[in-house]
């Protein structure tokens, strides 16, 4: 069941990247009628309660409120740029939660990174392959002739 608007445009989001990564005949079958789309959850996609909900917590202003894991993924997935990415991520985040995220997302991060080389690894392994394929994508490899 759909909650709210931003339910909506992440989830239009998910389908369109799905989309984007159809071939030309799973495409031509879909819009036929002679295929349909599956929902299969992916493994380990949340945290499990428990240990990591006292990670999560994150200190405020002499109140402690929790950060949800499950709210950073579809952000994340979302971005579209870099920056915005970073302002997903909050800099007071544990290294633990990170390389959980991390795992999650299925991006290599070694024990030793920091904090900050958790993130951008993140980031870059999310945003900056979006960024890439789509100016891959735009790229004109034909070269206009100009006839005078």
């Amino acid at each position: 069941m759909v909650k709210s608007r931003k339910d909506v445009l992440i989830l239009l989001k998910v389908l369109e990247d799905m989309l984007e990564n159809l071939g030309a005949t799973e495409y031509q079958g879909l819009i036929a009628g002679e295929g349909y789309l599956v929902y299969e959850p992916k493994k380990n996609l949340y945290l499990s309660q428990g240990k990591s909900e006292s990670m999560l917590k994150e200190k405020g202003d002499s109140s402690q409120h929790e950060i949800s894991v499950e709210e950073f993924i579809p952000k994340l997935l979302a971005a579209k740029t870099k920056e915005e990415a970073q302002l997903i991520i909050p800099q007071r985040l544990k290294k633990a939660i990170l390389l959980e995220i991390a795992s999650v997302l299925s991006v290599h991060v070694q024990k030793n990174d920091t904090k900050e080389i958790i993130s951008y690894k993140i980031i870059e392994s999310i945003v900056g392959t979006k960024l890439r394929s789509k100016a891959i994508k735009d790229t004109e490899l034909r070269k206009k002739r100009m006839d005078f």
